[in-house]
């Protein structure tokens, strides 16, 4: 008698596990999510040898998720490791520019002023995408609530992404006027980093379309080098 309530329990429990909703994780990706070698997603997104360049170096990075530019890899992934590489860069860039100012490198009140702004932008870039980080690494869209993706990721990274754009273009404008600085090429680097972790989102979540309230978002990507 034990043993057939046991059993009956055993498989009341499983029973239980299978109606649980499948949750995606970062090595646990949505099965609607496609897969590409990093060549061919490199291939895929970037229009100049610079920034094609800049994708395959990025996904054959040690931190990359990837191993090889000709193993296939769910976009999702190739995607984070571009996140990832424009965190760690907004990271460095910071450090760099407070070390500029504390040193007593920077001494115009102006460029002063540059150097608070783009502060602001990689603050705001740097939230926004680590949402995108977050919203990757619950599988891509298919994985949201209702199992269509309608509160899936691929709703806010276009989002999140043109933000962290628009932060780097902050920090850009400022420092126009201060081509020799250091921050000047740093931010021109980072820009384009992040140019790059959102045309790998595209591959997981396409940029609004002009006429569907998000056309601003064509002009920033067409920007790049």
């Amino acid at each position: 008698m034990a043993t057939t309530r046991s059993l009956l329990l055993l498989v009341f429990l499983l029973s239980l596990l299978l109606l649980l909703p499948a949750r995606a994780g970062a090595g646990d990706w949505c099965p609607r999510v496609a897969s590409m070698t990093a060549e061919s997603a490199c291939n895929a997104v970037c229009g100049t040898p610079h920034m094609r360049e800049l994708c395959l170096g990025t996904l054959a990075a040690p931190s990359s998720t990837t191993t090889t530019a000709s193993s296939s890899s769910p976009v999702t992934g190739l995607a984070m490791a571009a996140v990832r590489g424009a965190l760690d860069a907004y990271a460095a860039t910071t450090a760099a520019a407070t070390t500029l100012i504390d040193g007593g490198a920077v001494q115009d009140a102006t460029e002063k002023a540059a150097y608070g702004g783009c502060m602001v932008g990689y603050g705001r870039a740097r939230l926004a995408m680590a949402r995108v980080a977050d919203n990757l690494a619950a599988g891509g869209p298919g994985c949201g609530e209702d199992g269509k993706g309608n509160n899936g990721p691929g709703l806010s990274l276009s989002a999140d992404y043109t933000v962290g754009l628009r932060g780097m273009d902050m920090c850009g404008r400022g420092m126009m006027d201060y081509p020799a600085s250091p921050l000047y090429a740093m931010n021109l680097a980072d820009r384009n980093k992040t140019l790059l972790a959102a045309l790998l989102c595209s591959l997981v979540a396409p940029p609004p379309q002009p006429g569907g309230g998000g056309g601003h978002s064509q002009s920033l990507f067409a920007r790049g080098n």
